[in-house]
């Protein structure tokens, strides 16, 4: 039996065509953790708004059926408190010392930025206050209307999502990013 010779190049890849592949699978993969950062941040930024938005809407409820006021003091770039105060009376309203805690469930990754009362950015923190026994909400300084927009930054990425909360109605709702 006789042996035959390939006379065509040889089977297989050149080192070329394998640094190209390897060079096009790493570009791929890294847009691709790319847009998994981003969605990832978008998606704890939803969460974490539609939390702030429960919270302080069961913060109202419990105004109504507790004795202290429960408010929430917002700065710049910084977590929020939640704040306890007693109620006197109606004529009175919260007095007295003023016991801060951690807010309930809050992320580490998210901070409170452009304060804004009527549109006009606030430099100063904001204090919402429910108060007892009907959960009416204080806000101070005064306004009718307070925007709070919370922003995330996590690995450079910053998200902002807008909560609105309507002093004379006492609404607390989360806006549409579309309306932002």
């Amino acid at each position: 039996m006789k042996r035959q010779r390939s006379t065509g190049a040889k089977a297989g890849f050149t080192l070329l065509e394998l640094i190209i592949v390897i060079t096009v699978l790493m570009l791929v993969t890294a847009l691709g953790l790319g847009s998994y950062g981003l969605a990832r941040a978008s998606l704890i930024m939803d969460l974490q708004s539609e939390r702030l938005v429960a919270t302080l809407n069961s913060l109202r409820d419990q105004a109504k059926t507790h004795t202290d006021c429960i408010g929430v003091d917002f700065t710049n770039d910084a977590y929020p408190e939640l704040l306890r105060q007693p109620y006197t009376n109606p004529r009175e309203g919260c007095s007295g010392d003023i016991e801060r805690t951690e807010f309930p469930n809050w992320s580490k990754d998210v901070v409170t930025s452009q304060l804004s009362l009527d549109g006009r950015e606030l430099s100063t923190p904001l204090v919402i206050f429910f108060i007892p026994p009907t959960g009416v909400v204080r806000i101070d300084p005064a306004a009718q209307v307070t925007t709070i927009t919370i922003s995330l930054t996590r690995y450079g990425y910053v998200r902002e999502r807008t909560i609105e909360i309507d002093a004379t109605t006492g609404r607390i709702q989360r806006l549409p990013p579309s309306a932002q």
